[in-house]
């Protein structure tokens, strides 16, 4: 659990392209098969897609990594946007000096040895 959050700590979605498009998002998916997006549907509610593939006009693929592996197909024309997950160096450089602040103030507030 905790190494899903630091992973989700270092990335940043960003969209795929700025009006998606069959043409947009299938250059996209052609550069990163198996790809995970972000769906934003028209009425404002976003879901994430794994291992993404575009079939006509109908983006498909499954709607979580565990089991059971469910099938999600969403209509392009539905979709106002869609983003994809990237590294972050800045969150990753915050989230460590994060990291390194709690661990000096922890260390500075521990009681010295009494010899």
């Amino acid at each position: 659990m905790s190494l899903m959050l630091l992973v989700m700590a270092c990335t940043v979605t960003k969209p795929v392209a700025p009006a998606p498009t069959s043409a947009s998002v299938q250059e996209y998916l052609a550069r990163y098969p198996h790809a995970i997006l972000r769906i934003t549907d028209s009425t404002g509610h976003g879901q994430w897609i794994y291992d993404a593939h575009l079939r006509g006009d109908t983006l498909r693929g499954l709607r979580n990594t565990t089991m059971p592996r469910d099938s999600i197909a969403m209509p392009l024309r539905q979709a106002s946007e869609i983003a994809a997950p990237h590294f972050s160096a800045t969150r990753t450089f915050g989230l460590l000096g994060g990291l390194a602040a709690v661990v000096g103030v922890y260390a500075l507030l521990l009681p010295r040895p009494v010899y």
